[in-house]
């Protein structure tokens, strides 16, 4: 099993050609189909080489020496390399198509890339590719990747409890890929025949693997540091990097950044890759999935309606835009945002006439606006009443018909009263002058009690009945019953003297 493990990606033909997809389906065995193509990917993905902590050690140490050689702050983004470093062989095969055909080709390939991409500034993204090339270099460069898989695990095992970050240091130079690592790689494996018969004969990692690690592990760092070095003080080859392998790195870059959730990081980053690449009307697409899905429907929106401004009659576009203007307008129903609902239906309809519910969703907005319009115009005439009755009242109370304006604030107590709470400004405005009427009610009746002794004559005979009838509600039973009894006896007084004058009777 080992042996077929380390057979290279030829033998993939091999085993495909053996029989066609055609005749396994014939059988019945549609299992095998995934279980060639999985053997098949695994035979493509090079060998593992360095552990995970290896690759962060020989990756740190690689920047930090890169520090001291340009002027570039590679020790700000640590944690970006360091996630770079740490991807998995399948985001490895992603990053790197051509992969598990030739290493070397790999490399050079995506070092043109970043020659191409980089800017003034080392960005986030940049850096995080910077520390994926750095693993991939350090993997081309590990001894022991080509011996049996037993052993070479064991070796890299036993590499992960003792490597150290006191590495070798050496001087940077810019490297031509080809030349380069067929130099380095072949210096990276001319111990390998020693060390596997050590491990054979059961000396394992205490002889010479002990003592050629720190060599080693120096000659990734250097190659790594190299690489990064050629692509931060060179310049992009001309024609080396098609448009296809531009707009798939700022595919990723978008990706990487939507990830992180920072909007001015995003939109810095945006700005910078407009100038890269032209996006294509099905990578805007792409980006404004990615932001949807990452909650940032605006942006995503904003991707979409580009689309749509350059082929209108993309329906999958159409249907995602009418769609999240249907959802923003059912939402505003529920939150009672009526305008809002209707604008948002009316957008859906805009991009989308035909869809099947927004004309229908619209006409219920517009009927619960006017409904909506008509009970707060309802509550601001209440309002008006009242206010209306408060002025007639004062009037009255001027003229000293306490009675009448008492009546007429009950009436604008009524009004208020009458105010629902539905809107908030009317609401308020109902509240107080409702408590305002209250105050001024009970005020004027502690009048009527204070001034008792002060009615007489017809004007008091008009007043009292009134008070007693209407306008009194909730004044002390005993005033009013002492208010009455004093009109009577004034009543009966102007009686008697007029009795008196008519009969001649003197007083």
């Amino acid at each position: 099993m080992l042996r077929h493990l380390q057979r290279n990606e030829n033998d993939v033909d091999d085993i495909l050609s053996a029989r066609s997809f055609r005749e396994i389906e014939s059988m019945g065995k549609r299992v095998r189909i995934l279980a060639v193509l999985a053997f098949s990917v695994l035979l493509c993905l090079p060998a593992p080489a360095w552990g995970p902590k290896s690759q962060l050690a020989i990756v740190t140490t690689a920047s930090h020496l890169l520090a001291r050689s340009v002027n570039v702050p590679l020790t700000r983004f640590s944690n970006d390399l360091r996630n770079g470093s740490m991807v998995s062989q399948a985001q490895m095969q992603a990053l790197y198509p051509n992969l598990g055909t030739n290493v070397v080709s790999a490399i050079e390939s995506e070092m043109y890339l970043l020659q191409a991409v980089k800017g003034s500034k080392v960005d986030p993204y940049f850096a995080f590719r910077l520390g994926a090339l750095g693993k991939l270099v350090a993997n081309a460069t590990a001894p022991m990747r080509d011996v049996k898989a037993t052993y070479r695990n064991l070796y890299y095992a036993d590499v992960e409890g003792n490597i150290k970050s006191e590495l070798k240091q050496s001087k940077r130079r810019k490297v031509s890929p080809r030349d380069y690592f067929n130099d380095v790689m072949a210096q990276a494996r001319r111990n390998d025949a020693l060390i596997l018969r050590e491990y054979e004969t059961g000396v394992g990692f205490n002889g010479v693997a002990r003592a050629t690690l720190p060599d080693a592990a120096s000659l990734s760092v250097m190659a790594v540091a190299d690489v990064w070095y050629t692509i931060l003080t060179g310049n992009s080859v001309p024609g080396g990097v098609s448009d296809v392998q531009l707009r798939a790195y700022v595919l990723k870059a978008y990706a990487f950044y939507v990830a992180r959730g920072n909007a001015g990081e995003i939109d810095a980053a945006a700005k910078r890759f407009d100038t890269l690449v032209t996006k294509t009307p099905d990578m805007q697409v792409q980006i404004g999935d990615m932001f949807y899905g990452a909650n940032f429907p605006e942006r995503a929106m904003r991707e979409y309606e580009a689309v749509l401004a350059v082929t209108p009659d993309r329906r999958d576009v159409i249907k995602k835009i009418s769609d999240y203007y249907m959802r923003l307008g059912e939402e505003a129903l529920r939150d009672g945002r009526l305008e809002s609902a209707l604008q948002d239906f009316n957008r859906a309809i805009a991009v989308n006439p035909l869809h099947p519910t927004a004309q229908a969703r619209k006409i219920d907005a517009e009927k619960l606006i006017s409904e909506r319009n008509a009970r707060l115009a309802k509550n601001q005439q209440a309002l008006e009443q009242a206010a209306e009755f408060e002025a007639l009242a004062e009037s009255e109370v001027k003229n000293r018909r306490f009675a009448e304006g008492i009546v007429l604030l009950n009436q604008a107590l009524a009004s208020y009263l009458e105010v629902t709470n539905e809107f908030p400004v009317e609401s308020r405005k109902g509240e107080q002058g409702a408590a305002d009427v209250r105050s001024r009610i009970d005020m004027l009746k502690r009048e009527l009690v204070a001034n008792t002794q002060r009615f007489s004559g017809s004007g008091f005979g008009l007043d009292a009945p009134m008070l007693a009838r209407d306008a009194a509600q909730g004044l002390d039973e005993k005033v009013l019953r002492e208010l009455l009894h004093r009109e009577y006896e004034t009543t009966m007084d102007t009686l008697e003297e007029s009795m008196n004058a008519a009969l001649g009777v003197q007083p």
